[in-house]
């Protein structure tokens, strides 16, 4: 059969010991039996016959041509086009090293792509899950009983007793009890008891922990000039409570993986979190969406008991005020309930659609 003269160049390298190291870029043509490179100062010529195929290089995208008549001399191309002009010979040998060479690269680069998909799959499962993960946490919080959540509370309240002073028998007792009295009996979506501790500290602050247990800092109570605004404050925290924003908050923080642990019911990750005390806690930062939602739920709980829900409005707009003096790093509730202007809005537009409403003063009888 004659040999069909190469119309078209292709791109290639050789490579020989006597280039000492260097790699010759040129092209590549198949005629009158052979294989042929050029590319500068090198020349090559290798018959068709008893050439040897191989795919090779990185990923196996190359054909890789050596010939035991040209000793040490690889010639390496990319164009698969190459190998047609090659299958024209008669050569069986030829013939069978082509198919081998592009069955190798194929199988290579199927595997490639298998690779890849599966690396995108998982990729997109850990993607999926991380956008998930706070309906994960939520998921983890719905399907833990009470009694652990109050168990996990507790603990993390004694962490708090071991860390800071709590102050009994206080001048707020009277105030603090009224509002937990006209509180408590529209707040009808909690699962068990709620405790109000007061702690010593300089810092305008209060927190919430599972199981019913709100911190309150004496710094926080000082600046207080009417028990509605004390109020405000014991309903929001109330609201992250009812809502299990701390125990879903802690869920997230604690890693995907442990998360899906809490899942399917392995839970020491989160008692270990309840015992690392008050101070992982309050660095514990809610979304916006958990304030507005304790903003909104607590701001209901106020308005069901009666009390005026101005009064939080008031705190908060307050704390901006204060914050602009001091600057936020000094108040702590900055830190964990951040008063933005936006938020403010939001309650001042919530308490003027109440409308004409009356409410019973907060005063001990």
């Amino acid at each position: 059969m004659g040999q069909m003269e190469s119309v078209t160049g292709y791109r290639g390298t050789a490579m020989h010991p006597s280039l000492g190291g260097r790699t010759s870029s040129g092209t590549l043509s198949v005629a009158a039996g052979e294989l042929r490179f050029e590319g500068g100062d090198v020349y090559v010529q290798m018959p068709i016959s008893g050439i040897q195929i191989e795919a090779g290089g990185l990923n196996n995208e190359h054909f890789l041509f050596q010939h035991s008549s040209r000793p040490g001399w690889v010639i390496s191309t990319a164009d698969r086009l190459v190998l047609d002009e090659m299958a024209l010979t008669a050569d069986p040998d030829v013939q069978k090293q082509i198919s081998g060479a592009r069955r190798r690269k194929l199988a290579i680069t199927r595997i490639y792509v298998a690779v890849g998909v599966l690396l995108t799959l998982i990729a997109a499962v850990i993607a999926l899950l991380f956008f998930l993960k706070s309906a994960l946490a939520r998921a983890v919080a719905s399907r833990l009983p009470p009694s652990w959540e109050q168990q996990f509370g507790d603990a993390a309240m004694e962490s708090v007793r071991k860390e800071m002073k709590v102050v009994e028998n206080t001048k707020w007792d009277a105030q603090i009890e009224l509002i937990e009295s006209r509180l408590l009996p529209g707040v009808t979506n909690t699962l068990y008891p709620i405790h109000i501790h007061v702690v010593e500290s300089s810092e305008m602050n209060a927190f919430a922990l599972p199981g019913g247990h709100i911190v309150v800092f004496t710094g926080l109570l000082k600046t207080i000039d009417r028990p509605e605004e004390l109020a405000g404050v014991i309903a929001h925290e109330m609201a992250h409570i009812t809502e299990r924003h701390v125990l879903r908050k802690t869920v997230e923080s604690l890693g995907l993986v442990l998360v899906l642990q809490s899942l399917f019911g392995d839970t020491s990750g989160l008692l270990a979190v309840a015992h690392q005390g008050s101070e992982f806690l309050l660095q514990q930062r809610f979304s916006r969406d958990f304030e507005r939602e304790a903003d909104d739920v607590g701001f209901r709980y106020l308005a069901t008991a009666r009390i005026d829900p101005k009064g939080m409005v008031d705190f908060f707009a307050k704390l901006g005020k204060e914050a602009e003096k001091a600057g936020s790093t000094q108040l702590g509730l900055l830190a964990t309930h951040p008063p933005t202007a936006e938020r403010i809005k939001r309650l001042e537009a919530n308490w003027k659609a109440l409308g004409a409403r009356s409410f019973t003063p907060l005063k001990a009888e």
